[in-house]
């Protein structure tokens, strides 16, 4: 009943703000999917998405406030093929899978510096498909996004955090420094199913020369227990146009620390890394994107007790993973990607394949074929299907997965 009252509250506010000409420049946002999967046998339907609302409040100043929902129904695909029910009694209803996930204020121009913002509030943060960091809608993979061990949670794919995010964007530099506290509903905070809090920064520098990016970060997570996790690393992208054709590159390397301290390598588990090398090239008169990506994430090993393990983990907040179906921890993992998108009008159809092997240990390597396709129904709503493959090292092993459904932005 409080979630109902808390909508009817903010629904009333910003309506009658808005009609009292308070507020100006009042725009509707939101963006989210529904989903039908079958994954060996098992079967799920999945409703997400987010509506919000976001307005002028008084010259530089905005602000936004946004609903999130999620419903599943179903098989729990994804723990050990057990047929787990998704859903259970406490999880039932609209109120129950109704959530705030966006309400912040945001100061532009602060000190009268042009592209200097400071927002506040429980908001998104960072960038869709990233390895390090991401806080938002988890749109892409509706398998690892929504049924990941790692996220369980019923709101797992729609990640907020409370934060503090200070931002600067010129024609080149885009920089920003943040304070955040995350929910347990987070993945990486569910591990102790307790808050995190998350500090860090992220440089980029732009268009070197028109053809080179550069970026730096570093992230520290704090858990209850005093105990951090550092990831820091660095990215540089080339992209050049030649003519109707787009060559992108890029390659981005990043360490992983954990102890009791900042920079500090206590936990051998998490004194890793990973190095990912990717390149495409956009042939836009026929239609045609061929793609690479090679990575190696956890590298190392360690000793306990005069045991050899190879079980580093690199441990960062991001959702990166665009396959089907795998489900590896970065840990000892050596990634090869072959890909190739097609697009022709409003049609965009893509083939992959994955290999996944070990970087140290002997477990025998495995593959994954995914083929998508997507049909731009409008500019806000697109159409899409899914078929894929794991093909494990052993054949009883192998899993055949679909889905098909649609998503909107707008």
């Amino acid at each position: 009943m409080k979630k109902l009252f808390a909508l009817i509250a903010a629904l009333v506010l910003f309506a009658s703000v808005s009609s009292a000409g308070v507020l100006d420049k009042v725009k509707y946002y939101g963006e989210g999917s529904f989903y039908g999967v079958s994954q060996s046998n098992q079967g799920a339907t999945i409703l997400y998405g987010t509506l919000g609302i976001e307005s002028n409040v008084y010259e530089n100043i905005t602000a936004a406030f946004a609903l999130g929902y999620t419903h599943l129904w179903g098989d729990n695909i994804n723990y050990s093929m057990t047929g787990k029910p998704i859903t259970d009694a406490a999880n039932e209803g609209l109120l129950n899978n109704l959530i705030i996930v966006e309400a912040n204020v945001a100061f532009d121009k602060l000190f009268d510096l042009d592209g200097l913002k400071l927002k506040v509030g429980r908001q998104f943060y960072g960038d869709d498909g990233s390895m390090i960091i991401y806080i938002g809608v988890r749109k892409d993979n509706p398998v690892l996004a929504v049924l990941s061990k790692k996220t369980p949670s019923p709101m797992s794919h729609i990640t907020s955090a409370d934060a503090a995010v200070l931002y600067y964007d010129n024609k080149n530099i885009k920089a920003n420094i943040m304070f955040a506290t995350v929910e347990n509903n987070w993945g990486a905070a569910s591990i102790l199913n307790e808050n995190m809090t998350i500090r860090g920064f992220d440089f980029k520098y732009l268009n070197i020369a028109n053809m080179i990016d550069l970026q730096a970060y570093f992230y520290d997570a704090e858990n209850v227990l005093a105990r951090h996790y550092n990831v820091f690393g660095m990215k540089g992208t080339f992209h050049k146009e030649m003519g109707e054709n787009k060559i992108n590159a890029s390659i981005e390397a990043a360490k992983g620390l954990a102890g009791g301290s900042i920079l500090s390598n206590d936990v051998d588990e998490n004194d890793t890394g990973f190095i990912k090398l990717d390149a495409s090239f956009n042939m836009a008169k026929i239609g045609i994107t061929p793609r690479l990506t090679y990575g190696l994430f956890g590298f190392g090993k360690y000793e306990v007790g005069g045991v050899t393990h190879y079980d580093k983990e690199f441990w960062a907040f991001g959702n990166y993973g665009p396959w089907l179906i795998a489900d590896y921890d970065f840990s000892d993992l050596q990634l090869l990607n072959l890909g190739c998108d097609y697009t022709l009008k409003k049609f965009t159809v893509s083939f992959d394949w994955y290999n996944f092997s070990a970087v140290n240990s002997k477990w025998k390597a495995t593959n994954e074929i995914d083929f998508q396709a997507k049909y731009a129904y409008t500019e806000n709503v697109d159409f899409n299907i899914g078929i894929a493959h794991f093909f494990s090292d052993k054949s009883e092993f192998d899993v055949a997965y679909m889905h098909a459904g649609l998503s909107y932005k707008f």
